[in-house]
């Protein structure tokens, strides 16, 4: 399936909600949307919870990892290997 829609998502130390906002776009019925996980720097638990959901989802859910640069620098990095005809990307760190 084509990926038509991508879903940028960076974060930093949210284990608390990061499993809501990644199930609310898993839950969108549109068809070839991928979620994009940033971890920028995360030590709370919340970067593994994304590798879970990559390893669950590995056609829907992309995850990178890098150190703590910033939320422009996290989404820009999800920007890099967004493969959708559109692309959303959130405008802070959740």
């Amino acid at each position: 399936m084509q990926t038509r829609v991508s879903v940028v998502i960076p974060f930093f130390n949210v284990a608390d909600y990061l499993p809501e906002c990644v199930d609310s776009v898993l839950a969108q019925s549109l068809p070839g949307v991928e979620t994009i996980l940033v971890d920028d720097g995360s030590d709370d638990g919340s970067e593994k919870l994304a590798d879970e959901y990559a390893k669950k989802h590995p056609d829907r859910v992309k995850v990178i990892h890098q150190k703590n640069m910033g939320a422009a620098v996290a989404r820009n990095a999800g920007f890099d290997i967004a493969e959708g005809e559109y692309i959303h990307g959130f405008g802070s760190r959740i």
